[in-house]
């Protein structure tokens, strides 16, 4: 693993990750494409309970894999772990689009933490357990929203995910 790899991976547990950040004007991306679809009250009735499943699914799997890594940590790593964590949140919530700081460049908070290698061999473990699940979280989640689109809809939706990608590699 390199070292951009694990400090993705500290980065990820070092935030309180909430499904969607919110933009400028305090829209949240989900909100946004579902107001974009033109959808029918049922299918914005069937699609919100289904991105509140998605939300709390995907906090529920970050708090879970926070607390594992933060069992890895000595108390000093925790301690600055946590610290890092709460400044990295202040910034968020300060920047109008969740932007991350490059002060937090995560080969720096790495260095902060001054895992070992065999922390490092557990974090990584843990991690990619924990992609491999929001992958097939965020695969099945796709799936259900849909199954309650028409055929236009999902070929717009497809369509909006492909531009927000390849705006957001920019």
């Amino acid at each position: 693993m390199n070292i951009r790899t694990l400090s993705l991976i500290l980065l990820l547990t070092a935030t309180l990750v909430t499904s969607a950040a919110a933009e400028p004007g305090g829209r949240r991306p989900w909100r946004q494409i579902v107001d974009q679809l033109g959808l029918t009250a049922s299918q914005s009735e069937q699609i919100m309970p289904l991105m509140k499943t998605y939300r709390d699914s995907r906090r529920a799997r970050i708090d879970g894999l926070t607390t594992q890594i933060r069992a890895i940590l000595t108390p000093a790593q925790r301690e600055r772990y946590d610290a890092l964590k709460s400044e990295h949140e202040q910034q968020r919530s300060a920047s109008s689009g969740g932007a991350l700081s490059k002060r937090h460049g995560l080969a720096e908070m790495a260095t902060s933490l001054r895992l070992s290698p065999e922390q490092i061999n557990q974090v990584r473990t843990l991690a990619e357990a924990s992609m491999q699940q929001a992958r097939a979280d965020h695969e099945r989640f796709m799936e259900s929203v849909k199954r309650v689109l028409t055929p236009d809809q999902v070929n717009q939706l497809q369509a909006m995910i492909r531009s927000r990608r390849s705006t957001d590699s920019d």
